[in-house]
């Protein structure tokens, strides 16, 4: 797994601040899309159904807080012990490491639905194995 932490590492040091959200960077962070960028709801939400769900963070997975199936927030797993979410803060928000405690505080008034999923890059991220 630190092939996948050195390379989410690598492309969060390349990421712009301007013309992204939160799921455009954790796709952009994890290598499935070769540009940090804005996604409309929609799109962010057909783009997420590609992904298996995993009922356990891994490094590198998507944590998703749903909506129904449209996706609320999205980050990455930057560290499993503690669980730390790697994810942009807002629209054009400051990329950020956050506990996932502190991150989910955010959402206790909203019926969302904590969701991981697993990207689809992962044997090309890793060559084969660790």
């Amino acid at each position: 797994m630190e092939k996948i932490e050195k390379f989410i590492r690598e492309r969060a040091s390349k990421t712009k601040r301007k013309n992204s959200n939160c799921v455009g960077t954790a796709l952009y962070l994890v290598g499935e899309s070769d540009t940090d960028k804005y996604l409309d709801r929609y799109t962010s939400r057909d783009v997420l159904l590609n992904f298996r769900k995993s009922f356990c963070p891994q490094k590198g997975y998507f944590v998703c807080w749903m909506d129904g199936t449209n996706p609320f927030h999205v980050g990455v797993v930057l560290e499993t012990n503690p669980l730390t979410i790697l994810h942009r803060d807002g629209c054009d928000g400051y990329l950020k490491s956050d506990s996932f405690d502190e991150l989910n505080l955010r959402f206790k008034n909203i019926p969302v639905e904590i969701v991981y999923k697993i990207p689809n890059n992962f044997e090309k991220i890793l060559g084969g194995k660790d």
